[in-house]
């Protein structure tokens, strides 16, 4: 198996143009995220997984976390589509998509209904969100893979500087992110698959292994310093003593309706 080691903190030099951004620690029940106030969308996020044992209901409707500072925080809480829909676009589909998913904060009715803050959110490529998506896919591994050992997991932003997806600026005050990241860490292997994916309706589930990064991908990739500062703090809190193997060779996992087949770890995706 493929593995790449590096520490995090060599990485930060190698960005050290990158933008430097005020980040916002928002902890909620079972996750964590780190907000920038200057473009009102998380950068960063954290959670852990281990056997899945819940099943609270998911709310039925996004709201807006008014512990954020208002200069903060999305405008509204209304979908996405719905924005475009007001703007005459009707050939552009984009989800209200989770960094930290809701099925994966289901543990508690707290959690669940903190997934679904909109300092959660942020305009996703509903193809690349959903079923047969990569971003879908991720979810499906990590769902599975709890079930085999305790995960931690986390999720990003990366905003790029493509103006031409940037639809909600007025309506929700966010410009849409570029690229989507998320790195699954295994604590029965003590290591960790990372993710850079181009936020767009083409990252599809069957090209998951494309998106694969190493270490110094993942660094090259990120646009914060502040990011890659927590990362490294995250990373130090699981093994301060050596670095984390970057897995190059990609977990897999099979669906067959709701159920999942990981490594012949089997879990349940309803």
């Amino acid at each position: 198996m493929k593995k790449t080691y590096i520490f995090i903190v060599l990485a930060v030099a190698i960005i050290s143009v990158a933008a430097k951004a005020e980040l916002q620690h928002r902890p909620y029940p079972g996750f964590d995220l780190h907000i920038d106030c200057d473009t009102r969308l998380a950068k960063l996020g954290r959670f852990e997984l281990t056997k899945d044992t819940g099943n609270a209901k998911r709310p039925s409707s996004y709201s807006l976390d008014r512990n954020i500072p208002e200069s903060c925080r999305q405008t509204s809480s209304r979908t996405y589509q719905s924005a475009l829909k007001s703007q005459g676009i009707t050939d552009v589909s984009i989800d209200v998509g989770h960094l930290v998913g809701a099925n994966q904060m289901d543990s508690s009715v707290a959690a669940i209904k903190a997934s679904m803050y909109m300092g959660n959110m942020v305009p996703q490529f509903s193809a690349f969100n959903r079923a047969k998506g990569a971003w879908y896919q991720t979810e499906l591994l990590t769902e599975c893979l709890r079930e085999k050992t305790p995960l931690v997991v986390f999720v990003g932003t990366i905003l790029g500087n493509d103006t031409g997806n940037d639809y909600f600026l007025e309506s929700h005050g966010v410009k849409t992110p570029d690229y989507m990241f998320k790195i699954v860490y295994r604590s029965d292997l003590n290591r960790v698959q990372a993710f850079v994916f181009p936020n767009s309706p083409d990252t599809k589930a069957t090209n998951l292994a494309d998106y694969l990064v190493t270490a110094q991908g993942l660094s090259h990739s990120l646009d914060s310093i502040e990011v890659l500062d927590k990362l490294q703090d995250y990373l130090s809190a699981i093994d301060a003593h050596k670095p984390i193997p970057f897995d190059q060779e990609l977990w897999e996992v099979k669906a067959s309706g709701n159920k999942l087949n990981c490594e012949g770890t089997l879990a349940d995706n309803s």
